[in-house]
């Protein structure tokens, strides 16, 4: 039986132009322990036949929706259909950087322990970089609380999903998956995620190259459906501390990401009509 060491998880949805690359860039690390789940969310454009370019190719799982469900029902699928002892989340129009892979696997051969790493990314918008997390740490092995009080310092929140490889027993002991919003829910799930793991190591390598989505993406949208989104995180924040035993730097950790959550939500009440 095949027995990958990582699942990439790939929701598509109309990125025909930037597919190619990104499937390519999983295939071209030449890492046999790999296999990649395309959910194909039901594209009006021709990603799909982008992917079926790909279904011969042993490594290539194709999921197909019947009806667009978000990229957040398309994640978690991914994650049940997912065979890796590690799952990594990338983005249809962004790519991995070549070797990473190969290098990663040798941290984890040297930290078997670990239940998330943070990789390297670069942007070609804000942010354009997480360069921060890599110049100021003096290590690349934290415990939960230590990796906590170091954010807390340098007053991030390193809540982008798709820089984290998370062990997969991780996600499924603590039943880790996607919140059906239409925005926030990688900040939501980022935040459980965080809070549940034990140990964290930095990658210190090119691990993500990210394309920013122009005009038009999710989080910039200003509809009634965004603002009920940020709502629903706040209710899964306050449902989440209310259940788990939080050491104070989690919870100053928290409280920030709720901060955030309220500031979304306000700005986005602000510029509703009246009807809406």
């Amino acid at each position: 039986i095949f027995m990958p060491l990582f699942s990439v998880i790939i929701p598509v949805y109309n990125t025909e132009k930037y597919l190619n690359k990104c499937i390519k860039s999983v295939i071209d690390q030449k890492h046999n322990k790999t296999e990649i789940i395309l959910i194909e969310d039901c594209s009006t454009d021709s990603s799909l036949k982008v992917c079926n370019s790909f279904k011969n190719n042993p490594l290539v799982n194709i999921i197909r929706h019947k009806k667009n469900l978000g990229v957040s029902i398309s994640r978690n699928d991914g994650i049940l259909a997912a065979k890796g002892e590690y799952i990594l989340f990338l983005d249809s129009d962004d790519w991995l950087y070549p070797g990473c892979l190969r290098n990663i696997e040798k941290l984890i051969i040297k930290k078997p322990k670990t239940e998330v790493i943070i990789g390297r990314y670069n942007s070609d918008g804000f942010p354009f970089n997480n360069e921060i997390l890599f110049k100021n740490s003096n290590s690349n092995t934290f415990s939960a609380n230590k990796f906590f009080s170091f954010i807390n310092q340098l007053k991030i929140r390193p809540m982008i999903i798709w820089h984290y490889i998370v062990k997969k027993s991780l996600i499924n002991n603590k039943k880790l998956y996607f919140i059906d919003v239409k925005n926030g829910e990688d900040e939501e799930f980022g935040v459980r995620l965080l809070c549940s793991m034990k140990l964290l190591s930095l990658y210190d390598k090119n691990y993500y190259w990210h394309k920013k989505r122009r005009q038009g993406a999710l989080r910039y949208s200003r509809d009634p459906k965004s603002t009920e989104s940020y709502l629903k995180v706040l209710v899964e924040y306050y449902k989440f501390i209310s259940k788990t035993t939080l050491s104070s730097d989690k919870q100053k950790f928290i409280n920030e990401c709720i901060r955030f959550a309220y500031g979304e939500v306000s700005a986005r009440i602000i510029l509703h009509s009246k009807i809406e």
